[in-house]
């Protein structure tokens, strides 16, 4: 859209067309991403949170699991990645028959009990209790919040006013 490159592993793709990501390995996809977490880590310094969001499974035959996304977090955790935000697959943010808050929790869960960094889950999550049960529950330590902000600019500005009221 901007007429600018995209930079990074998935941009990359072979001599005939094809995504590179296609034909590697989980470890090599992986590593290449710690790669980056390098390059990132120089221009932005110490001190900074580096995430990398995570599409944890693509619920269809052929496609990323849970499994491959356990030992791909892994791998970033030991790249020095600093923060795994957990969405939906490689091919597509859906999952497919599901619609309550943080539909891809059991995916954060799972991630989460796998890895000592901290795990966020997107994905339906719409008011503090939703977010509220969700950490509850021990399905993810941070809560992503995405269509809520974009329906409604000043949906956190008034979660933040709410929660001061409720302390009064």
């Amino acid at each position: 859209m901007t007429g600018c490159p995209v930079l990074g592993p998935s941009a990359a793709s072979d001599y005939d067309g094809d995504p590179v990501f296609k034909n590697m390995d989980l470890k090599t996809k992986a590593m290449d991403s710690g790669d980056i977490k390098k390059v990132v880590r120089e221009a932005v310094g110490k001190d900074y949170p580096l995430a990398i969001r995570l599409g944890a499974c693509d619920y269809m035959d052929g496609g990323t699991t849970l499994e491959d996304s356990i030992r791909a977090a892994k791998y970033l955790e030991a790249a020095g990645i600093d923060l795994l935000d957990i969405s939906g697959g490689l091919c597509g943010t859906a999952r497919p028959g599901h619609s309550e808050p943080g539909y891809f929790s059991e995916l954060s869960q799972g991630i989460k009990e796998n890895v000592s960094i901290p795990v966020m889950v997107t994905g339906g999550v719409r008011t503090p209790e939703d977010a509220k049960k969700l950490l509850a529950d021990g399905k993810t330590a941070l809560i992503g919040v995405g269509r809520a902000l974009l329906k409604d600019p000043d949906w956190a500005a008034f979660l933040r006013c709410r929660l001061i009221l409720s302390f009064k």
